[in-house]
């Protein structure tokens, strides 16, 4: 079949008959590169997707050659999964030989895989793209065996592993076949689907697997353990091979074929990054998670077939597994409990927070009496008057930790067993030491405020250029310093920043000399902000921006004010930060950071001092050691105050005169550097600053000013990737 579809499909595509029947399309291949036009690429859809159909209700008949009618018509649900398995291996088969064939023809290079297109191209992918659109149907209408021997007990969140693979084949099928669709419309990223088309090879495996276990009787070889093992062991190799190797491929082309791939289009771009991420990230899930669970199954059925009956209810386990509900199983569960047992063994264990623990103090309304043992909270009210000890010694550490005295005892495994009916769950204390993997709410919480500084600091960099500020220059340029050119725009960004809070600062007298330095930190950070992100001089160099330059110097400052904290020397891992800063300072040196990238980039070098000495200064302004009105007053007088500087600055540097017609003059240049669009995006861009700011100074005092400190740095590090592209050398 496979032969006759490969053999008569260009002929009957190419035919005229086949496409003068539709007015609309050319009679048949384009004359100028004998390839397919975008039209005729859509038919070519249509007609595999007639043909799939065709295989999907013929093969299976064919193949079993027992009632084929019946089988064709009136098949069973199992047999109509199993006419689904059948085209799937027609389909992988036809795919792989055509993926290795195309690679074959390529060169080791990124033209040829990005590049190379010729009708071979259009008819394997017009396949490709048709084949997921009929997968959808017949996913569609088997979903209940897209499970493979799965039950609710297999998953982590005990839901149906039927409707999850539904769900995640509908988003696979579509993703696929849109891929496809964009090789074929855009005439490019051709490598990347023609080794999706290799991407089928485990699936012939895996295809061959379901055929197992839902046949009527399992083969010998899957009785047999080594057998088994042989089975997977094959399985993992390929599927490691046809899905590993194209994402090596990519990455390799992220670190030798940059330069070729920043000419990409946009469209080109998505689909050629957004496909490869998308189907790493899936293999890798499904190798850890799905694939691991069907391997289990399959051994553990093969271990149990020195018993005849039990293998034979094992497999029929694995074809139509039992679904338990959550009321049946709490009733299974219920029912090993003896009657005898006191209430808290009925009820499921849970975290003991420290509220909970708190309201079960002696002397609480329900009259209950817990206690702690080994960091478990007990609930001993059923057990007074049970106590061979009596309950003086229960009671004489109600609500306490009895975990020393409990050990004292030297109580028997028989006490210890039966304790275990009257615990309650774990005690869950406020962290004072952190250890990794063991506090993960705190983690997501921290992950989350990370995330919001990110997303406000993000929306202010894409607002800032299109405001009004960088338009903003000296009066007189001609007689104004490089330097005070470089200044302007910046301090004119902190001005637009600060200015509503001016009156509050004057009005309230809150001028406090914390507010003053808070107020010279934002000025800095605000101005080197505006500097880093201006282009570098050769924009093909290699030389670090400001904004890298400014994060390493920013990890820089956290790791000397450590040292400089009270008891911080006994803190520093000398040799990790001497290691760390000599790498920073030989690569930068490497990429030509030296004396001369003052005269040939100084608004990065400037810009690079001023980040990395601002941002430490900024969070550490927020501080839980003092209460938090006080550091809300100084941020206030802090914002207010950077108003006040930087106009000061600004009036000393680009005013023409210190007198009434200089002002003025500086004055008739603002006014006419904005626009109204421009306007607005400028107190867009300032009223997202405060909100950063509020968010940093937030997380400054919920968790550490070093962690908030560290926070933008990593911002830093991601908005240089988008600004040099993710895929160069430079960041």
């Amino acid at each position: 079949l496979a032969y006759l579809v490969w053999s008569n499909l260009h002929t009957v595509a190419s035919q005229s008959a086949f496409w003068q029947c539709r007015s609309a399309m050319s009679p048949a291949v384009s004359a100028e590169a004998q390839l397919y036009d975008d039209q005729q690429c859509g038919w070519l859809i249509a007609y595999w997707s007639v043909v799939w159909v065709i295989v999907h209700y013929l093969v299976w008949p064919l193949w079993k050659f027992e009632n084929v009618g019946s089988l064709m018509c009136y098949p069973t649900p199992v047999d109509r999964y199993r006419k689904r398995l059948c085209r799937s291996q027609v389909y992988c088969g036809l795919a792989v030989l055509g993926g290795v064939r195309l690679l074959l023809g390529c060169r080791w290079s990124c033209e040829d895989l990005m590049y190379a297109y010729s009708i071979e191209h259009q008819l394997l992918f017009s396949m490709a793209a048709s084949h997921w659109l009929v997968a959808v149907w017949e996913d569609a209408s088997n979903w209940r065996f897209l499970r493979g021997g799965l039950n609710a007990e297999d998953m982590m969140d005990g839901q149906d592993p039927s409707g999850f693979l539904w769900l995640a084949y509908l988003v696979h099928h579509v993703l696929a076949g849109s891929a496809f669709v964009a090789a074929l419309r855009l005439r490019s990223c051709t490598g990347l689907a023609a080794f999706g088309l290799l991407f089928e090879l485990p699936v012939l495996y895996m295809n061959h697997r379901e055929f197992i276990v839902y046949a009527d009787s399992p083969p010998a070889w899957f009785r047999d353990v080594k057998q088994v093992e042989i089975f997977w062991g094959t399985l993992n190799i390929w599927f490691r091979l046809a899905r590993g190797l194209p994402s090596f491929v990519y990455f390799y082309s992220l670190i030798f074929w940059s330069e070729d791939l920043a000419k990409l289009s946009n469209n080109e771009a998505w689909t050629y990054h957004g496909a490869a991420i998308f189907f790493t990230i899936l293999n890798c899930l499904l190798s850890l998670t799905f694939l691991g669970a069907w391997e289990k199954k399959d051994l553990a059925l093969a271990y149990s077939s020195d018993d005849g009956a039990v293998f034979e209810e094992k497999f029929k386990e694995l074809s139509n597994p039992v679904q338990v509900t959550k009321e049946e199983a709490k009733q299974e569960e219920e029912s090993h409990i003896s009657k005898d047992a006191p209430a808290v063994a009925k009820n499921p264990l849970y975290k003991v927070y420290p509220p909970l623990w708190d309201s079960k103090a002696p002397g609480n309304e329900d009259g209950e009496l817990w206690l702690e043992i080994d960091k478990v909270a007990y609930d001993l009210t059923e057990f007074l008057g049970k106590h061979p000890g009596g309950d003086a010694i229960l009671r004489r550490y109600a609500g306490k930790d009895a975990s020393q005295a409990f050990h004292k005892a030297r109580h028997s495994m028989e006490a210890k067993m039966l304790m275990m009916q009257y615990a309650v769950g774990p005690v869950m204390k406020p962290v004072t030491a952190y250890r990794i993997f063991e506090h993960m709410e705190d983690f997501q919480a921290m992950f989350f405020e990370w995330l919001k500084v990110t997303l406000s600091l993000m929306l202010v960099c894409w607002f800032l250029p299109s405001t009004f500020y960088p338009n903003v220059s000296p009066v007189k340029e001609a007689g104004a310093s490089p330097t005070s050119a470089m200044l302007v725009p910046g301090l004119t960004y902190a001005l637009g920043t600060g200015w509503l809070l001016v009156p509050k600062t004057i009005l309230s007298m809150n001028i406090s000399c914390g507010a003053l330095v808070f107020g010279a930190a934002l000025s800095m950070f605000l101005v080197g902000l505006e500097l880093a992100r201006q282009p570098l001089d050769d924009p093909n160099s290699i030389v670090p921006s400001a904004l890298e330059m400014g994060s390493g110097l920013a990890l820089a400052m956290e790791e000397l004010l450590q040292v400089l904290s009270p008891g911080g020397l006994q803190y520093q891992l000398w040799r990790r930060s001497i290691l760390a800063l000599g790498a920073l300072v030989l690569g930068w040196m490497m990429r030509g950071v030296g004396p001369e990238m003052l005269t040939t980039n100084p608004g990065h070098a400037l810009g690079a001092v001023l980040l990395g000495v601002s941002i430490p200064v900024l969070c550490r302004r927020a501080s839980d050691v003092r209460p938090k009105e006080v550091v809300l007053g100084e941020v206030l007088g802090g914002v207010g105050s950077a108003a006040i500087l930087s106009s000061m600055c600004l009036c000393y540097i680009a005013m023409p005169s210190a007198d009434y017609a200089g002002f003025k003059e500086l004055a008739g240049q603002l006014w006419s550097s904005w626009t109204f669009g421009s306007l607005l995006s400028g107190m867009a861009a300032s009223a997202l600053t405060l909100v950063f700011l509020a968010m940093l100074m937030n997380a400054s005092f919920e968790y550490s000013s070093t962690w908030a400190s560290r926070c933008v740095t990593i911002m830093l590090g991601v908005a240089v990737g988008m600004r040099n592209g993710f895929f160069s050398w430079r960041w």
